[in-house]
């Protein structure tokens, strides 16, 4: 080893290029994720929409009628695009870990520098199983149709469609019996393949290298730094938003219970009966529905405003990072501050984006195959509007799309300030311990040597635990 090379100083972090098809599914998984935050959202408003049909709130009985009908409408529309679209994420992080694994691996038979040490964040995709999320799909989906298939089976010949809930059943069954090795064996083959290409991946990158890089960012953190930690602006006005979204769930829940004198389900063919009150307790329930709609509003408006104020700080702190990169005499900055754009990231306007495109999305296909039934009432509704329902849908998919590519771009241009970055100031990532109390090595120091995860404790996190 010559001098030079014996300098640790000369180890720093680099993020690798990972090609067309990682880039590719880096940026599904990163919008797919709030595509189904916003199935989610969308099920919720759905759910509160529909006890406000229930209880009469909506006025005119066709009204009332219309509503119920999209409701109906888009209730199996957002289990299928859960289903697609969780099946989608599964499959972009799997991909999202091999291909990583494979850029560096191709790395370093065209020759790498050895102090360029990959990056935590990639190293991380390198040691974790690819796997796992699919498995979690197949579970999840299997499990509940395996049970559903046994069900109809067993009460097919009770009825008098035989045929057809023996069909639907065989079907489930099928699905279940599709998922077994989808939840099995194919995460211990990609897990497998992955482990023989990081043995590729030690093989170059000796302890050592990794523990050099390490140290950088372990004495760097003992300097002083300019900017402070702490609990976020824009984070609090998300959590804000949040709670206020819950808030108005919840009154809304205890306004439709007390119309119920009797609790629907405790004995066969129950329904809810509607209690009446008197002129002031009734006033007090009609703010109670009232209550609810304002909330939502309240709280998609401050997740708005959260989005735009953390994308304001987050380009101002990216602009100062800039600016003392050009002084080699700036101070170094707050490491929470660091670490977050020292990885890639969604920028928060495209995730509110894709939250609204699949809102969007279901909404509008919804209110087209409402129109398609059969009911007078719903038609005056639906009808004379297929042309524009479509194209809302369409222009949401557009949406969606956009943000997509978008992402896809922000990315690939950002590599090499992360780069810059890692190799002026490097901080370590963010961690907190599970409830196992462990953690992914590659989060909290070498991993490419050692097991997958550090037993750290529980409750523990990289702000509470002395560094690597």
């Amino acid at each position: 080893m010559s001098a030079d090379d014996s300098r640790s100083d000369l180890w720093h972090w680099y993020e690798y290029p990972v090609g067309l098809v990682g880039e590719i599914t880096r940026a599904f998984e990163r919008t797919l994720f709030p595509f189904l935050t916003g199935l989610g959202g969308t099920f919720v408003l759905v759910l509160g929409v529909g006890m406000m049909a229930d209880e009469g709130m909506l006025g005119d009985p066709g009204v009332a009628n219309a509503v119920e009908s999209l409701l109906l409408a888009s209730l199996p529309l957002l289990m299928i695009a859960a289903v697609v679209v969780w099946a989608g994420y599964a499959s972009a992080a799997c991909l999202r870990d091999v291909t990583t694994s494979r850029a560096i691996v191709r790395a370093t038979r065209d020759g790498a520098d050895r102090h360029r040490v990959p990056s935590p964040e990639q190293v991380v995709a390198v040691i974790r199983e690819p796997g796992r999320l699919l498995r979690y799909f197949a579970l999840g989906t299997g499990g509940p149709t395996a049970v559903l298939g046994v069900i109809g089976v067993g009460i097919a010949f009770t009825r008098d469609d035989v045929v057809e809930t023996l069909t639907i059943s065989a079907i489930a069954l099928a699905w279940a019996a599709a998922m077994v090795p989808l939840a099995f064996y194919v995460p211990q083959w990609l897990t497998a393949a992955q482990e023989r290409r990081q043995k590729v991946i030690a093989a170059f990158w000796s302890t050592e290298d990794e523990a050099n890089a390490w140290k950088r960012a372990r004495q760097d953190r003992s300097r002083p730094r300019a900017g402070s930690g702490g609990f976020r602006s824009a984070d609090k006005v998300i959590y804000a938003a949040t709670l206020v979204a819950l808030l108005g769930f919840l009154i809304l829940q205890l306004s439709v219970g007390a119309r119920c004198s009797t609790v629907p389900g405790s004995s066969p063919a129950q329904q809810c009966d509607t209690t009446h009150y008197g002129s002031f307790i009734e006033r007090i329930l009609g703010w109670g529905f009232s209550a609810f709609v304002v909330a939502m509003v309240i709280a998609i408006l401050l997740a708005a405003g959260g989005a735009l104020f953390d994308w304001r700080q987050r380009r101002s702190e990216r602009n100062d990072l800039r600016r003392r990169l050009d002084d080699m005499t700036a101070e170094r900055p707050d490491d929470l501050v660091l670490a977050h754009h020292s990885e890639r990231h969604t920028h928060p306007i495209i995730t509110m984006a894709v939250i609204l495109s699949a809102f969007t999305m279901i909404v509008a296909a919804a209110a087209y195959f409402a129109g398609k039934r059969e009911d007078s009432e719903v038609e005056i509704f639906y009808s004379p509007h297929q042309d524009l329902e479509l194209s809302i849908a369409a222009a949401a998919l557009a949406l969606f799309v956009i943000a997509l590519v978008t992402t896809a771009v922000v990315n690939v241009r950002g590599r090499e300030f992360r780069n810059v970055l890692m190799r002026r100031w490097p901080a370590g990532p963010t961690w907190s311990a599970g409830e196992d109390g462990r953690v992914l090595r590659a989060k909290a120091g070498p991993a490419l040597h050692a097991a997958r995860y550090k037993k750290v404790g529980k409750g523990k996190s990289s702000q509470n635990t002395a560094p690597y």
